[in-house]
């Protein structure tokens, strides 16, 4: 199965679909900010769910939000999303559209181009945030924003998450996990290394954090160009120096945990 959300910016219009094979899933949050206004913030709330087979969402990608996505028990998609604004003719020019049917469900937030008849330039604080709950064994192929940060809570399956411009996190990490940030920091806790064969972290303008259980046996890279390198639980050293740790984490015949970024700290902790 697999599940797409996708977004698209023109101006101030922005569209999200996913696309699975059984309906099912999605998240995202699209946010536009201009001026600082004193006013207190309006809000409006929209709730939708969606049937969700076991391995769940497999792709997600987005241009400008950011993505919450947490476990829970069920095989339900709850879809939580908040329109908010400092002036009342603003939010109702924000527009979400709900769309399900077989083999597809579509988001679709759209913004008025000159909001409350503003002089052009004069943009709306106008903000769409989307908050998405899953099953704990969902897989997920692919998951990436590019103006944003994207946080994954207790998933158990595959995740792999990139964004542009923003932090990634991903807690209670089980099987094999990729994350990417150009420009943000990352941090991982696995909470089980013991269905996993990899975990890739790669970032170039952020910090590293990785979290691993004590005892752990793996085998470890970790590299920074521009940083400093430290791997805080025991390691028999093939390679090391200050901006690179290489070798072996207890037995070191468990997974290949690699960590590489350029212009910041690596860390690997012990939990």
């Amino acid at each position: 199965m697999s599940v797409i959300l996708t977004g698209r910016r023109v101006y101030r219009h922005s569209q999200t679909i996913f696309r699975p094979v059984p309906p099912p899933l999605l998240a995202s949050a699209l946010l536009f900010s201009f001026a600082p206004d004193a006013r207190a913030a309006i809000t409006e709330k929209l709730a939708r769910s969606y049937p969700l087979p076991a391995d769940g969402v497999r792709r997600l990608e987005n241009v400008s939000s950011d993505i919450t996505i947490e476990a829970e028990k069920g095989k339900e998609v709850p879809i939580e999303a908040e329109k908010r604004d400092r002036d009342p003719r603003d939010l109702q020019q924000i527009t979400i559209d709900f769309e399900a049917r077989p083999g597809r469900v579509a988001v679709k937030t759209t913004l008025a181009k000159n909001p409350s008849n503003r002089i052009p330039g004069q943009g709306s604080r106008a903000a769409v945030t989307y908050m998405v709950r899953v099953p704990r064994d969902a897989r997920f192929e692919r998951i990436a924003s590019v103006n944003s940060s994207i946080t994954v809570q207790g998933v158990r399956g595959p995740v792999e998450l990139h964004a542009v411009s923003g932090s990634v996190r991903a807690d209670g990490l089980a099987r094999d996990t990729r994350l990417e940030s150009v420009n943000g920091s990352i941090t991982a806790d696995v909470g089980s290394l013991e269905n996993v064969r990899s975990v890739d972290l790669k970032s170039v303008y952020g910090q590293i954090e990785l979290t691993v259980p004590k005892g752990a046996n793996a085998r470890s890279d970790v590299r920074t160009t521009n940083g400093r390198a430290s791997v805080e639980p025991a390691i028999t050293l093939s390679d090391s120096g200050r901006r690179r740790i290489s070798g072996e984490i207890g037995m070191g015949s468990g997974p290949l945990l690699r960590a590489e970024t350029t212009n910041c700290s690596v860390t690997v902790r012990e939990r």
